[in-house]
Formats: structure tokens, sequence, C-alpha cells
């Protein structure tokens, strides 16, 4: 689901195809970076493309640490190409913002059995908008509103009829059309049968 998300919502997904000089620019528009920094940076996503061809997608990096040739690199290069495809991703993401409103390219999502947010590390990177969430743990429902401030937690069980009436209601209020749910997995969840 996530390599379709990224190409309806990241602009030219073409293989291989890094914007350098466009790339250069932003970093020196957007980031307090001197020179030398910048174009360090320049220089490692170049260095990605070569050992992977760039697509925007967000499993590219997870593609590239898989590579022998990153491998074989040492820690302090591997970080500094990671952080060049961390800005890259958000060079293409602010494109992103540049040609469309918030009604047209951001998905609004409802997060079911939210815990503490771990699946929606990286939704918000990608134009996706965790709007509604809902969680029954009170402790976990704090921390996942201090991580994600911005998306409006309804603790409590939603198999209680009035918290899953305002779990809809809200949801509908905020235009939600995507539910994602992580509920507990059967072999670890005291709920379960393990």
């Amino acid at each position: 689901m996530i390599s379709w998300l990224a190409a309806r919502y990241l602009p030219g997904r073409i293989i291989g195809m890094v914007d350098l000089s466009n790339f250069r620019l932003w970093l020196t528009d957007t980031k307090a970076y001197s020179d030398r920094t910048i174009s360090n940076t320049v220089s490692r996503l170049k260095r990605a493309d070569g050992f992977l061809p760039w697509f925007n997608d967000p499993v590219y990096q997870f593609r590239l640490e898989q590579l022998e040739e990153y491998q074989a690199l040492t820690t302090n290069v591997k970080s500094q190409i990671k952080k060049a495809v961390k800005l890259y991703f958000e060079y293409v993401y602010s494109l992103s913002q540049d040609k469309c409103n918030d009604a047209e390219c951001k998905l609004k999502v409802l997060s079911l059995f939210a815990n503490i947010g771990v699946a929606e590390a990286y939704l918000e990177s990608i134009g996706i908008n965790v709007a509604v969430a809902n969680e029954l743990i009170e402790r976990r429902a704090v921390l996942y509103s201090k991580i994600y401030p911005q998306t409006k937690m309804i603790c409590g069980d939603i198999t209680d009829s009035t918290l899953f009436e305002k779990i809809v209601a809200e949801s509908i209020a905020a235009n939600v059309n995507v539910i994602m749910a992580t509920p507990p997995c059967q072999g670890m969840s005291t709920a379960g049968q393990q």
C-alpha cells in the first residue's frame, strides 16, 4: 500500500531521476547549512543514487541499506547518506505541497488500536494526515498525544457504543477517508487467546 501511496502522492516517481541542482537550491533556501555541508549532502545523495537508482518510495532507504556496497561503507558515511536521503524525501514532499491543496493531496486517517503511534511514524512525511486516533490504555494515549499533538486522540474501549459514536463523529468532522487498524497480536496480547 505504501508504494501506491507514494506513487499517488509524491510527484516525479521516475526511477533514477534525482534533481541535484534544485535539491541544492532547496537546501540553500530552507536549511541553515554551510556551503560545504550542502555540497556534501548533495554528493552523498548522488552516491546513494549510484548504488540504487532513486525512486520516490519510503522503501528506498531500506533497499539501499540492503546493498553490499552500502554495507561496506563506514558508519559515518552511511549516516551521511541516510541524512541526505531523508532530506531529499523532504524536498520531494515540499514539491508535492506546492502542487496541491490539503483537501486534494492528503489522506485523512483514523487510527484504531493506536498504541503510542508506531504505525504512524512516517505517514506525515509522505502526505498522510492521521486526524483521529483511538487507544484503550490511558498512559499509551497520553504518550501518543505528546508524540502527535495534531491528532485528536480518543481514549477508551471501542466496544463501548458511546465511545464508538464519538470516534465516528470526530472522523466524519475531520473528513477521514482511510481507517488504519493495528489490533493487538493474538500471540502477544493478554486479551487474546495466546
